[in-house]
């Protein structure tokens, strides 16, 4: 009878592991999840507005009051700047890291001088930032991440019709690259 309770008890405690482990394991065996999507639409350092997408919905969230551009980074010691022109409704930036757990996160209201203006590196990438070059992002945003992949997403709201095409406009000037020194 003790041999039969401790066969069920190990059997249940096998079948719990192995339930953890699958259900833990599934966003990394997925093919369709948003990191292979977006890696899917092409090069790094580049935004791709909603338009450009295949399947916008299938992405990220569709609202029809929102506009999006998503930017896909690879970041080794070289610190990348998100920048754009900041004259629509309201805009948000989140940044995430490959696995899609948020990094990052403001809008218009958190920024400085009502512009979009971030580096983000890793701590030692920071630290050289400060440190040889004090003029550099005067107006930037520094945003530490230990995540060398990731992905930034770039809304602008659209209130009503005759905002649309100032959103689009605002997501075509968004740049994220590799340059410092230039922001634009």
């Amino acid at each position: 009878m003790r041999s039969l309770a401790l066969s069920i008890g190990g059997g249940v405690v096998a079948a719990l592991v192995l339930h953890i482990i699958s259900i833990l394991a599934i966003p990394y065996v997925t093919e369709g999840n948003t990191w292979s999507r977006i890696v899917a639409l092409g090069d790094a350092g580049r935004f791709y507005s909603e338009a450009s997408l295949p399947e916008p919905a299938a992405l990220l969230d569709s609202d029809p009051y929102v506009k999006l551009a998503v930017c896909r980074f690879e970041m080794t010691n070289v610190p990348i700047r998100i920048t754009a022109s900041a004259n629509v409704f309201l805009w948000t930036l989140s940044i995430f890291d490959e696995q899609s757990n948020e990094i990052y996160s403001m809008n218009d209201s958190t920024a400085i001088v009502d512009t979009l203006d971030v580096i983000l590196a890793n701590p030692a990438g920071i630290l050289s930032l400060r440190r040889d070059q004090p003029e550099t992002g005067l107006a930037s945003i520094f945003v530490e991440t230990s995540a060398s992949r990731g992905y930034i997403v770039l809304r602008a709201v659209v209130p009503s019709s005759s905002w649309q095409e100032i959103a689009e406009e605002f997501l075509a000037s968004a740049r994220c690259g590799t340059t410092i020194d230039d922001p634009s």
